[in-house]
C-alpha cells in the first residue's frame, strides 16, 4: 500500500483538498467545497445591537459611579438631578432634601 498525503486549503468560504501519492508525487484526487458567504446585513445588525447595549450599560454605570461619588462626598443635594429610575431609595432622597 502506498503512502497517501491529504492536503487541505481552508478558506473563508471554501475548503480545497487534494490527495497525493507521497512516493510518486501523483495527484490521486482533488476538489473544493464552496460555502455561502455570510450575510453582511445580519452581521451589521448584530453589531449595531451589541453597540447599543454597550452604550446603555456604560451610561448606566457612569450614573451609578457619579451617584456613589456624590453620596460618599456628602453632596447628596445634587442627587435630585438623576432620572426617577436611577434615583436612590426614598429614604435617602428624603434625607438629601433636609
Amino acid at each position: 500500500m502506498s503512502n497517501l498525503v491529504l492536503g487541505l486549503d481552508i478558506g473563508i468560504s471554501s475548503v480545497g483538498w487534494g490527495i497525493i501519492n507521497e512516493e510518486t508525487g501523483e495527484i490521486i484526487d482533488a476538489g473544493v467545497r464552496l460555502f455561502e458567504e455570510a450575510d453582511r446585513n445580519a452581521n451589521e445588525d448584530r453589531r449595531n445591537f451589541r453597540s447599543a447595549r454597550r452604550l446603555k450599560r456604560r451610561r448606566k454605570h457612569r450614573l451609578e459611579r457619579t451617584k456613589e461619588f456624590l453620596t460618599e462626598n456628602s453632596l447628596k443635594k445634587w442627587l435630585k438631578i438623576f432620572p426617577k429610575d436611577l434615583e436612590l431609595s426614598n429614604e435617602l432622597h428624603i434625607k438629601t432634601l433636609l
